[in-house]
C-alpha cells in the first residue's frame, strides 16, 4: 500500500528558527553602516524564509524597516529602557502561521520586573519572550530570546540563571527554545550551567547535535568576515527536540559582511506534550 502524506501535513510541525546580532543602526560603522547594509540583510532573512526571528541589538527603526520590506513577520518585545527605547531582543514570527498566546519582556538583574541594570553589567540588559500557538494545528511553544552583557561575567552567570529559572516557572508544559548572543563561549561558565544540568532546565547547543567536531565557528566577525573567534550566538533547546537542522550562515555578498555577527539557524520538531 502506497502511502500518500499531505504536503501540508508533512513537517508540519518543524520550527525554522534564526538568532541574529543585527548591529545596531546607529552605530558609526562607515562603510558597514546600517543603510549599506539593510537590504542584504532583509534579502538574507527573505532567503531563510523563518518561522521566528531572535533578532539582538535591534533598535526601533532597524525593526519598522525589516517589517516593512516582509510584512507577514509580527513582533514581540520592547526596548530595554523601556518603550520603544534602546535596543531590542525582540522576537519576529510568522503571522501566517502563529499566534501568540502570551509574551514578555523582563530584564537582566537582582529586580527583572523594573527597568534596571544587574551584577556589574556595562549595559541595560533583557529577555523577551513569546507562547506562540500553530493556527492549523494549535501546537504550541515558547521562544525565548536575550543579548547577555559583554563585560561582566557575573551578569552573564545571573542572567542565565534568572532565565533559567524564568523558563522551568512558565506557565504551560509546552516546549521552548532559548536564543540569543550570549557574549559567551562554549566552554564558558554561563554556558556549561545550561548545559550540564546544574540548573532547574538543561539545554544543548542545536549547532552542536549536526555539527560536533566543527571548528571553524566564529560568529561574532567585526565586519572582517573574521570565523576563527568563539561561538558566542547560540539556539539552545532540550536534549528532546529533534534538531532537524542546524548552520551557521557565513554568506558574505559581494565580499560584505551582512552584520558583525553571522545568524545561527535551526529547524526544530519538538517533542510535543500537554499544555
Amino acid at each position: 500500500v502506497l502511502l500518500v502524506l499531505s504536503p501540508l501535513l508533512v513537517g508540519a510541525e518543524d520550527v525554522n528558527v534564526i538568532s541574529y546580532n543585527i548591529r545596531y543602526g546607529t552605530a558609526g560603522d562607515g562603510p558597514n553602516a546600517w543603510n549599506n547594509r539593510s537590504g542584504l540583510l532583509i534579502d538574507q532573512l527573505r532567503r531563510h524564509d523563518a518561522d521566528v526571528i531572535g533578532l539582538q541589538e535591534a533598535l526601533r527603526f532597524q525593526i519598522d524597516e525589516i517589517r516593512s520590506a516582509l510584512p507577514h513577520y509580527g513582533e514581540v518585545g520592547i526596548g530595554r529602557d523601556g518603550g520603544t527605547e534602546g535596543e531590542y531582543s525582540c522576537i519576529l514570527y510568522d503571522i501566517r502561521r502563529f499566534g501568540v498566546i502570551d509574551s514578555g519582556t523582563f530584564w537582566l538583574s537582582e529586580t527583572p520586573d523594573q527597568r534596571s541594570m544587574g551584577w556589574g553589567a556595562a549595559c541595560v540588559r533583557i529577555c523577551t519572550w513569546a507562547l506562540f500557538a500553530d493556527k492549523e494545528t494549535g501546537i504550541s511553544f515558547y521562544h525565548y530570546n536575550t543579548h547577555l552583557d559583554y563585560a561582566s561575567e557575573a551578569a552573564r552567570v545571573n542572567g542565565v540563571k534568572l532565565i533559567a529559572g524564568r523558563i522551568a516557572a512558565r506557565n504551560s508544559t509546552a516546549p521552548f527554545l532559548l536564543t540569543g548572543d550570549f557574549n559567551a563561549a562554549e566552554t564558558s561558565l554561563p554556558l556549561q550551567y545550561l548545559k550540564s544540568g546544574e540548573g532547574p532546565v538543561t539545554l544543548v547547543d542545536a549547532f552542536r547535535v549536526h555539527h560536533p567536531e566543527a571548528v571553524e565557528v566564529g560568529t561574532f566577525n567585526r565586519f572582517r568576515g573574521d570565523k576563527s573567534g568563539a561561538k558566542i550566538d547560540y539556539i539552545l533547546v532540550v536534549p528532546e527536540t529533534e534538531v532537524r537542522k542546524a548552520a551557521i550562515d557565513f554568506s558574505m555578498p559581494e565580499g560584505q559582511c551582512i552584520s558583525d555577527h553571522y545568524p545561527v539557524t535551526a529547524t526544530l520538531r519538538f517533542q510535543l506534550q500537554g499544555n
